[in-house]
């Protein structure tokens, strides 16, 4: 599958005359205008309605995620309750699955799940999720995928843990993570030669903000008959025609096995630690914002008999490959969500300097990167301007309550991205983009 992804201006694709402009934001139409001391006191914007709602939980119909996706139709929210959830699969079917919850009140996964064959008009939403962390000996099976998936796939505020590596994306056109914490799987027991990276990416367009992408350490060599240390893994592994745009994201690589050895088994050579991030063979330039990189330090000796110790891993590792770092600042965007009609929620900004944020939504989402703009837009082209709100210390909050659906709307999608210009350089960059599930006011 060749990954039909090609980064290009988002001007040159506007649909609708309220998409954003860098050169000129009085061609912006101000849809709802928002000033210092002003707010938007109800979202009630035109949202293409979802399908129905099914309910996973002890007061809902389905035990588990599963039975909800074998029972959904394109379209259709599966709402989980906290601490609710399962591992599943997702075959050719558009669907927003969120744990109806907020902070550390999160859905659970099992140890992993797929998405899978998604046509060009089909999109997964996964929001609000951790997975199960293994407690068995046996190699890891937690190896979350996407894959094969020509539609757009969003993960937001989900932690996966424990795989080998815990997330693979592979031959998808669009895929976004924000706000996820994933972090690789560190095999324990002596003759175990396996650990893993966080993230592996292969054939696929994948758009990053705001992660934290954690290698495992590599497996310690504590016993004479074990075998050499293991090295630390990296953060982020992206080959094999891939494009990648990364911003506000820490890659960080896994610390080497410690080394061990005795008159019986010789010396044993030190391991090395993980990359924060590893680039190869790529299909265009990949483009890195506000982003950091921690190397995994080198494996430890643990008695006289081990040579010295290993060496540190590199920040990022590019073979092949070719990236840009475009400078700027972490900027930040995060809501409340899933929210119900007439209830509260708010938007939060932040950033390293005072800005102005203009604000966008669409019904639907198609990420485009955008090299005038230093990020991605996730909101498809044609966007709905929702207004602007200045920052006060690199900071700043918008409050809005859910209007009404309409009639015989139980479930709504909208997404959300602002475009923050920096005050004092004059510079523009996206935001974190964010999916807002709004419900009907009886579920």
């Amino acid at each position: 599958m060749q990954v039909p992804h090609e980064p290009t201006s988002f001007d040159q694709l506007q649909r609708h005359p309220t998409a954003p402009t860098h050169a000129s934001f009085r061609r912006v139409p101000r849809f709802r205008a928002l000033h210092s001391g002003l707010f938007l006191a109800a979202l009630a914007v035109p949202v293409s309605a979802l399908g129905s709602v099914l309910k996973v939980g002890p007061s809902g119909s389905y035990a588990n995620i599963q039975a909800a996706v074998d029972a959904s139709v394109d379209g259709d929210v599966i709402l989980v309750a906290p601490g609710s959830g399962g591992s599943f699969v997702v075959d050719a079917k558009s669907l927003v699955i969120a744990a109806d919850g907020v902070s550390a009140s999160k859905g659970v996964l099992g140890n992993k799940f797929t998405i899978q064959n998604l046509g060009p008009a089909q999109s997964v939403v996964l929001r609000n999720f951790r997975n199960v962390a293994l407690t068995s000996p046996s190699p890891p099976n937690a190896n979350s995928r996407i894959q094969q998936c020509a539609g757009a796939v969003l993960l937001e505020d989900c932690e996966l843990v424990d795989g080998d590596p815990t997330l693979t994306i592979e031959q998808c056109a669009a895929v976004t993570l924000s706000n996820c914490r994933i972090t690789g799987w560190e095999y324990v027991p002596v003759l175990s030669t396996k650990s893993g990276p966080a993230l592996v990416v292969a054939q696929s367009a994948v758009h990053l903000y705001d992660c934290t992408l954690a290698g495992a350490d590599g497996k310690d060599n504590d016993s004479p008959q074990g075998g050499g240390a293991q090295d630390g893994q990296p953060g982020a592994v992206v080959s094999d025609a891939s494009f990648l745009f990364a911003g506000g994201v820490v890659f960080r690589g896994g610390a080497g096995g410690a080394t061990k050895a005795s008159q019986f088994s010789g010396f044993v050579p030190s391991s090395t630690g993980g990359a924060g991030l590893v680039l190869g063979n790529l299909s265009q330039t990949s483009a890195l914002r506000g982003c950091a990189f921690q190397p995994g330090a080198g494996g430890a000796t643990m008695d006289a008999w081990a040579v010295l110790p290993g060496s540190g891993g590199v920040r990022i590792d590019a073979t092949n490959a070719s990236y840009q770092d475009l400078g700027g600042n972490r900027v930040r965007l995060s809501a409340t969500s899933p929210l119900r009609e007439a209830q509260p929620g708010k938007l939060e900004f932040g950033s390293g300097s005072n800005y102005q944020a203009f604000v966008f939504a669409s019904a639907t989402q198609h990420p485009l990167f955008d090299l005038s703009w230093k990020g991605t837009w996730l909101p498809a082209p044609g966007l709905l301007y929702l207004g602007q709100v200045s920052s006060f210390k690199g900071y700043a909050t918008l409050p809005f309550t859910v209007g009404d659906l309409g009639s015989g709307v139980s479930s709504a999608s909208l997404y959300v991205q602002g475009a923050m210009i920096d005050i004092p350089t004059a510079t523009a960059t996206t935001t974190a983009p964010t999916h807002l599930l709004l419900l009907d006011a009886a579920l």
